[in-house]
């Protein structure tokens, strides 16, 4: 979907204008942001915050979470747009294999394609799908369609609507994983591996194989679980048990602490063992997954990817942060890192470039649609204008080519009358052509008339093309064109889009000076650059 009538936002993976995201990740203790420009090819990294929710005071808990996130965003660009990932654990997921290409073909069929795996009636949900593979020659595409209750995304935007925000998209957390992954992965690797988001509150899985996302799940278990149970064995808090876990991890020992450690850690592993052998045998693949790239909070536990190993009998390897720092399209601003929890965030603000098209915020597509629609029909109609102004034109020429051929019939009426020594008073005959030559005159200074109101609305089209009236918020109470001046009054939204508008003006090469704009509010009487030489327009 265009959103700008007039440019799209971006060609293939090269951006015409300039793209601010931030990416939130809001977990049961804390919020993660991540701030992301997409410039051109460019993608960089601009900020990474981290926020524990219960630091907030608030009455609720919602109300400390849109804190969090008004305090995320207080060093943003005040026009990002804003992108928020939701758990995979409250998404019902199917794979498909449909006969067809087509984006909008496949939009048509989800619906009753998942209807009967929902637990839910269908009008009841919001659901979007991914594709994972793509046959253009048998005309063939794989997704994973993601489904959940309507319910569970008006709760995540009014986290958003409680900080003032209303957020552009939602995605899902191992979808927007899985992207970045695929993204700054080797195109040669295609062993089955295992993409393990090990959180404070559950493990997320991503299972893929030949660089194809075939299944997720959400095991409803994360280190603050294990953290908690290790607090119980050794009598100590949840907050000090997490920080010997993380501290000491798993690092073969023989004391209590390692003992209990490991125990509670082999539960999870045990579970997440029974979920990728539960894979292996759908894909035929037993005992063949390769790898398992781990991340999240869990991943920062010492000695964790050994342990992992060795427990599996599965190469676990930490997600490569590195990779992704040294892939040519993506920078870091200086000064700024990003940690293995930060990652999601990360992920989620950069899936535009990742995959561009998957939004669970349905309500915020139908106002985009709106939006659109509406900058659609300004744009038709001054297509119509122009059309209009096309049909004077060509109206007027046949008008001047029929007088042409009146006078030359009178004229040849003349000749032949005096041929015939037909007696004819002068007088009445050149009161007749001074009234003939003085109607053409007339319709003539009319049909001029009109070729000057299309010169009118060629400098209205030139400012239309080149102002984007929506980005920067242009409210105009005054315009006058003539063929010598514009005069333009009203104001812009607020300073940060002076410079824009201002060089949106100069851009036109209209004027026979620089435009200069200081405030927001603005009265300008702008000459016009050798308005008899239209070569310009």
């Amino acid at each position: 979907m265009v959103r700008n009538p007039f440019l799209p936002e971006k060609i293939n993976e090269n951006y015409l204008f300039d793209k601010i995201i931030v990416g939130f990740d809001i977990g049961k203790t804390h919020v993660n942001s991540t701030d992301v420009l997409l410039s051109g090819t460019t993608t960089t990294i601009l900020n990474s915050t981290e926020l524990e929710i219960e630091s907030f005071e608030a009455q609720s808990y919602e109300e400390k979470i849109a804190l969090a996130i008004k305090h995320s965003l207080e060093k943003s660009n005040k026009n990002a747009q804003i992108y928020s990932s939701i758990s995979s654990s409250i998404m019902i997921f199917k794979e498909l294999e449909l006969p067809f290409i087509d984006n909008s073909q496949i939009q048509k069929v989800i619906g009753s394609e998942i209807e009967g795996s929902l637990p839910f009636p269908i009008d009841d949900a919001y659901f979007d799908f991914l594709i994972t593979k793509q046959d253009k020659k048998a005309k063939i595409t794989n997704i994973i369609v993601a489904a959940v209750q309507k319910k569970y995304i008006l709760e995540h935007i009014n986290l958003f609507s409680q900080a003032g925000i209303e957020p552009a998209k939602i995605t899902v957390d191992l979808f927007d994983l899985y992207g970045i992954l695929k993204k700054t992965s080797s195109s040669n690797y295609t062993g089955p591996r295992a993409l393990i988001d090990m959180g404070l509150s559950s493990t997320r899985i991503a299972y893929i194989e030949n660089n194809t996302l075939r299944f997720i799940r959400t095991i409803p278990t994360g280190i603050s679980l294990i953290a908690t149970l290790v607090g119980k064995d050794l009598g100590l808090g949840k907050n000090e048990a997490m920080e010997r876990i993380i501290r000491f991890g798993l690092e073969q020992n023989s004391n209590k602490e390692f003992e209990s450690i490991k125990k509670h850690s082999e539960e999870l592993l045990n579970k997440l063992k029974f979920t990728l052998d539960t894979f292996e045998s759908k894909l035929n693949l037993v005992g063949k997954t390769q790898e398992i790239l781990l991340l999240g909070g869990g991943a920062e536990i010492k000695n964790i990817t050994n342990f992992i190993s060795n427990y599996l009998k599965i190469t676990c390897n930490h997600f490569n942060l590195k990779q992704l720092q040294d892939a040519t399209w993506i920078k870091f601003k200086k000064d700024i890192s990003l940690n293995q929890r930060g990652l999601l965030s990360a992920a989620t603000a950069i899936s535009d470039r990742t995959y561009n098209e998957f939004n669970l915020n349905k309500i915020e597509e139908q106002k985009i649609l709106k939006t659109t629609l509406k900058n659609q029909l300004i744009t038709l109609f001054i297509v119509m204008i122009m059309v209009y102004g096309l049909i004077i034109f060509n109206g007027f020429w046949k008008s001047s080519k029929l007088n042409a051929e009146i006078k030359k019939s009178t004229q040849e009426a003349l000749t032949q009358l005096k041929s015939n020594n037909i007696t004819i008073s002068k007088n009445n005959l050149k009161g007749a052509l001074e009234e003939a030559t003085k109607e053409l005159e007339t319709e003539n200074t009319k049909w001029f008339a009109y070729s000057q109101q299309n010169d009118l609305l060629k400098y209205w089209e030139k400012l239309c093309a080149n102002i984007d009236k929506e980005s920067i918020g242009l409210n105009i109470t005054k315009l006058a064109i003539s063929k010598e001046r514009i005069i333009l009054e009203g104001s812009v939204k607020d300073l940060s889009v002076i410079k824009n508008f201002q060089k949106e003006l100069n851009d036109t090469k209209l004027f026979k000076t620089p435009i200069s704009l200081e405030q927001e509010s603005f009265s300008l009487d702008m000459p016009l650059k050798n308005p008899n030489n239209k070569e310009y327009l």
